[in-house]
């Protein structure tokens, strides 16, 4: 099986507070370091990256939203510059957002992983809150996968032989198998997923 291709791009705005056990890459990411982490682990090389480390590409401006363009677009021209990523691993915020509506553009079409993973805190629950700015349903962005946001369930399902074999054969059907499967070690938590977007 060829070696397969993670990107994790961490978008939140607090550090992770426990990473598993046996990732210890992840600890890196609670210095809010801006570092790429790059490792491979059972066949899968995982990079990591804190979207802050994006931040310095940003002119001085007190538009947030412009703030925002700016990191999404600085993202995705790193992306550009990289092999292309199998998977992606990515939160559901207005900054997140925009990357994947970026890379869904038919010029850089060529850099959209074969699968995008949402995780978030809005697992199973798409609800707007108050508190919460107004989000894209999962579908219409591109999401293939919903996945709960437990660093551990992700870990697990990155380092997962027959997720990874599915992912390698671009198989929808292995890919349904492959969770279906992985959902039996999480039943409490099981991992969506949307066939329609995925091409």
């Amino acid at each position: 099986m060829p070696e397969i291709r993670s990107f994790f791009l961490y978008v939140d705005s607090e550090p992770v507070m426990a990473p598993p056990a046996d990732w210890h890459s992840m600890q890196r990411i609670l210095t809010r370091s801006q570092e790429h982490v790059r490792e491979t682990i059972k066949g899968n090389y995982i990079e990591i990256a804190d979207a802050t480390s994006f931040e310095n590409c940003i002119p001085e401006t007190d538009l947030w939203e412009e703030k925002l363009l700016w990191m999404a677009t600085a993202t995705v021209a790193y992306l550009l510059h990289q092999e292309p990523f199998d998977i992606m691993a990515i939160g559901q915020t207005p900054y997140s957002e925009l990357v994947l509506s970026q890379i869904r553009h038919p010029i850089i079409a060529k850099i959209k992983p074969f699968l995008i993973i949402r995780f978030s805190m809005l697992h199973y629950d798409d609800s707007i809150s108050e508190n919460h700015p107004p989000i894209c349903p999962v579908e219409e962005m591109g999401y293939h996968l919903d996945c709960p946001k437990d660093l551990q369930v992700l870990f697990d399902l990155l380092t997962f032989s027959d997720f990874l074999e599915a992912v390698s054969k671009k198989s929808i059907n292995h890919v349904k198998s492959a969770i279906e499967a992985f959902n039996v070690i999480y039943p409490n938590s099981p991992i969506s997923i949307y066939f329609s977007r995925i091409m």
